[in-house]
């Protein structure tokens, strides 16, 4: 070894010592020493990147790193690094990048596990990053990982149905369901591809949703403006439908650069993401349609505005502000039923509901299509109605418009549909309609407290629902007094009035469950519950689903049709909840493989929809708990690996996965583990995290050396000699005990150091052993 070597070699050990002391403006200078002898040396750089990024200079760190990249391609390590630090300093587009090159490499290398892990930071920080997902599920499929490989396919399949290659995504699915057949997940894609359902995108995990903060701040400012400045529903729900395409010219420019994805933020919001000539959307074209547009649109020039928006629209935007606007403009240039058919797609959009009906319902009274009109009418009193009553009575107040508006739809009577039309448009197209609204309730007559509000349009029409408010009120009396079977007759005598409405049948659950008649109320709720899920009305479906769960808690098909509908809501934690509840059902039943495949199914869930770490974790606790019974301790020690690479601070993964590598003799595995554990905790400073760990370890695996000699040397740098004493002193016997006399003179040597108080016996012992 030259003298350039060995001062280098010097100066990358007082580094690390340093380091192992947690003194990093130490070991930068030590490492930036080597670096003026050796300049350029990868492992130098990889070790002052790493002491600059624990002292916070996140710049200078990756200055460094970028250099040991340089200066040793083939490695992975400084391109990891690189990865994590552009991701804390918000460059998401370059860090996937890097993160990206690391798993090549490692693939390439072939540390698959590494590579694994690389590829599942790329999709953390770029979830719609379709190679990683793709690479991820190649490998867990060859690795026989079958639910983890059928969640990045279906990853895979959304992100090429969002870009318009559907056929492409049914393959993908299709390949998923050969993978792992029968899976759930993978059956509910390929319906949903095939009703054309959009599946969900892959999401961020939890707290990186700025842009969807700002964009509900946006909205939120936008319904509270015509409050402080009325103007009637359709201008408003214009505006906003314009404030909306607008706000893509804005978002736009926040958009990464270097990005290959169609667009971020609002833009990608409404784009198709189909492709044009085989290549990508021109997303020049279409910012350039919508720019004309807002233009167009403000100087009041609706039909070449409506020509802009539609050529948009070919271009790939799909979203309800755009058919909102495109219809509003097509109704203002006299293009009525093209302006129908967008309006009704515009509908779906909560901000553009009402405004959409009524100039559904305008158009149809132009058409002196009476009937049609007068429901869409009622349609958009509905929404207005709801807006003016308290938030917790919207709900029940729609429900009781549902009767209203069928008995509208059936009618002839050509005259009373004039009326409502007439009615309806006198309290709606004007600027002050809110307190229009609110004055017209005051004139309705006053319902029970016990009832919900009375609809308006029961003073603009001939229906009957009024008895079916009547009724409610004599119900939920009836049923407080406990005359149950009172209620039920005036339940079904409501029905004749109102055979459709649903929160009647629920009363009628409600009273054959309190007169012990579960099986009967179990059918009428799940009845109710299917016919609310058709309409679209997911939270009551869920609400009735979960009734029907107390009442029947080991119906596991019950909870399944809860699961799914809470997923279909987007509530996915819920849905969790109920699936470790299933998992419990089966697991007191004693049928541990049904219960592991539930938790197989939660896990997946969790981690589809990028879930908290929490919830993931929860869930693989239980399943190594199954297969801990099972004693199935390779497959235990496979979900205890996960667990520590999702939390590598959980000491209680750590302890349980050593045990396991040491009854499977995997010792070396095992020592392994509690290193890297140690390690992690000394270097975040965390001295007592560590003792505390050995310490429970020792009471497991009182015998076990490494853990001995470990804790010694903690105990020493803690600063409590005398444990440290018998620490070594117990070293020493075990050793001894072992045969390893020079290992058990090294232990005895390192006591002495700490001067303890009966020294004198210790170095004859000593002595006795050197000399034997």
């Amino acid at each position: 070894m030259t003298g350039t070597e060995e001062r280098f070699r010097k100066l990358m050990n007082q580094g690390h010592s340093a380091a192992w002391e947690q003194d990093w403006e130490q070991a930068a200078r030590f490492y930036r020493q080597a670096l003026e002898v050796t300049p350029g040396h990868p492992l130098g750089l990889i070790n002052l990147g790493l002491a600059l990024y624990q002292m916070g200079e996140y710049q200078q760190a990756l200055k460094y790193y970028a250099e040991a990249a340089k200066a040793a391609p083939r490695d992975p390590i400084p391109l990891e690094r690189i990865a994590e630090i552009l991701e804390h300093l918000g460059n998401r587009g370059k860090a996937a990048e890097a993160a990206m090159r690391a798993a090549e490499l490692y693939a390439r290398a072939g540390d698959i596990d590494k590579a694994v892990d690389a590829w599942g930071r790329v999709t953390r920080i770029q979830p719609e990053h379709e190679l990683a997902h793709a690479r991820l599920a190649a490998v867990f499929e060859r690795q026989g990982r079958r639910e983890q490989a059928v969640a990045e396919y279906i990853a895979v399949a959304s992100l090429q149905q969002h870009r318009g290659e559907r056929e492409k995504a049914m393959q993908t699915v299709r390949h998923a369901m050969q993978v792992s057949p029968g899976n759930l997940q993978a059956r509910q894609a390929l319906r949903m591809l095939q009703e054309n359902r959009k599946l969900p995108k892959p999401i961020r995990p939890r707290g990186n949703t700025a842009p969807v903060q700002v964009s509900k701040s946006i909205q939120k400012d936008a319904v509270a403006q015509p409050e402080e400045n009325p103007i009637d529903p359709v201008t408003e729900a214009q505006r906003r439908a314009l404030e909306l395409l607008a706000s893509l010219l804005f978002d736009q420019g926040e958009s990464d650069s270097g990005s290959r994805d169609v667009g971020a933020r609002g833009l990608q919001a409404i784009l198709q993401g189909r492709r044009t000539n085989g290549g990508q959307v021109d997303q020049a074209r279409i910012l350039l349609h919508i720019s004309r547009l807002v233009e167009l649109q403000s100087l009041g020039n609706y039909q070449e505005a409506a020509g802009e928006l539609e050529r948009a629209l070919a271009a790939g935007l799909d979203h309800p502000a755009v058919y909102f606007d495109l219809g509003w403009l097509q109704y203002k240039s006299g293009r009525l039923e093209s302006a129908i058919r967008n309006l009704k797609k515009g509908v779906t959009f909560p901000d553009f509901t009402l405004a959409a009906n009524f100039l559904l319902g305008d158009i149809y009274h132009q058409q002196k299509r009476l009937r049609d009109a007068a429901v869409a009418y009622l349609e958009a009193l509905k929404q207005a109605d709801a807006q003016v009553v308290p938030s917790e009575h919207a709900a029940d107040l729609q429900q009781l418009y549902v009767p209203i508006i069928e008995a509208q739809a059936t009618s002839e009577d050509d005259e009373a549909h004039e009326r409502v039309c007439s009615n309806v448009r006198e309290l709606l197209a004007v600027d002050d309609w809110r307190d229009r609204l609110r004055e017209a309730r005051l004139r309705l007559p006053k319902s029970s407290p016990d009832a919900p509000p009375v609809p308006l349009a029961e003073i603009l029409t001939a229906a009957r629902s009024g008895h079916v408010v009547e009724s409610l009120a004599n119900i939920q009396r009836l049923m407080r007094q406990g005359f149950w079977r009172s209620a039920m007759d005036e339940a079904f005598w409501a029905l004749q009035h109102a055979p459709t409405y649903l929160p009647l049948h629920t009363y009628i659950g409600d009273l054959l469950s309190q007169q012990g008649y579960i099986p009967e109320a179990i059918t009428k709720f799940q009845v109710v519950a299917r016919t609310h899920n058709v309409r679209g009305e997911s939270l009551r479906a869920v609400q009735l689903l979960e009734r029907v769960v107390q009442l029947a808690p080991l119906d596991v098909s019950v909870r399944q049709q809860l699961i799914d509908a809470l997923i279909q809501m987007g509530e996915v934690e819920a849905a969790v909840e109920q699936y470790l509840n299933m998992a419990g059902v089966h697991y007191n039943r004693a049928e541990l493989d049904k219960a592991r495949s539930t938790y197989m199914e939660a896990f997946r869930i969790a981690q589809q929809y990028s879930l908290d770490n929490s919830h993931v974790v929860r869930i693989l606790y239980r399943m190594a708990d199954i297969d801990m019974q099972s004693l199935d301790w390779r497959r235990a020690q496979r979900v205890y690996e996960q667990i520590r690479s999702l939390t590598p601070d959980d000491a209680e993964a750590c302890l349980r996965l050593m045990d396991l590598n040491l009854r499977l003799g995997e010792e070396a595995q095992a020592r392994a583990e509690m290193d890297r554990f140690l390690a992690e905790q000394v270097k975040g400073g965390n001295l007592q995290g560590a003792i505390a760990f050995l310490e429970r370890l020792m009471e497991e695996q009182e015998d076990y050396l490494p853990a001995i000699r470990r804790l010694a040397e903690l105990y020493r740098r803690a600063g409590v000699p005398q444990k440290a004493v018998d620490m070594y002193d117990k070293l020493a016997d075990r050793l001894l005990d072992a045969g390893d006399s020079a290992g058990a003179i090294k232990a005895i040597q390192a006591l002495l150091k700490l001067d303890p108080p009966n020294a004198e016996e210790y170095r004859a012992f000593l002595e006795q052993l050197q000399s034997g």
